[in-house]
C-alpha cells in the first residue's frame, strides 16, 4: 500500500493555483452544490474502475476526485489542514474507545469480525460526539 504523502502538499497547491486561474475566467461552479455533484459523479466513476481493476484508470479517477475535493476546500470556512486535525483526533478518540471497549468485553480486538469492529465503531460514535 502507497501511503501516498511523497509530494501531496506541492500538488495540493499547484490544484489550487490551476483552480483559481480557471475561477477568475468564470470556469467554476457558482456554490457549493455543483461541488459536491462533482464529487458523487467522481466517486462513483471511482467505483466502475475498481470493478475493472484498471490501474491507471483507477489512479486518474483518484487525483480527480482530489482534484474536486481540494475545489471543495475553498466552500469549507477551515484550512484542509484545520479539518483533517479534527478528523484525526476524532477517529483517534474513537478508536481508544473502541480497542477499550473490546477489552473490557474481554475480547481480543484484532479478532474481532469486521461487524463486531463495526458494532462498536457504532458505540463509539454516539458516545463520544
Amino acid at each position: 500500500m502507497n501511503d501516498g504523502q511523497h509530494g501531496m502538499g506541492r500538488e495540493w497547491e499547484r490544484s489550487r493555483s490551476i483552480q483559481k486561474t480557471a475561477c477568475k475566467t468564470g470556469f467554476d461552479w457558482p456554490d457549493v452544490t455543483g461541488v459536491l455533484d462533482k464529487i458523487r459523479e467522481e466517486v462513483e466513476e471511482l467505483h466502475i474502475e475498481f470493478e475493472q481493476g484498471q490501474r491507471e484508470s483507477i489512479a486518474e479517477e483518484f487525483g480527480d476526485l482530489l482534484f474536486s475535493v481540494i475545489k471543495l476546500s475553498r466552500f469549507i470556512p477551515h484550512t484542509p489542514s484545520e479539518c483533517l486535525a479534527m478528523t484525526n483526533d476524532k477517529f483517534s478518540v474513537r478508536f481508544s474507545y473502541i480497542r477499550e471497549k473490546a477489552a473490557r468485553e474481554g475480547a481480543v480486538f484484532s479478532q474481532l469480525s469486521l461487524n463486531e469492529m463495526n458494532r462498536l465503531w457504532d458505540e463509539a460514535k454516539k458516545a463520544i460526539q
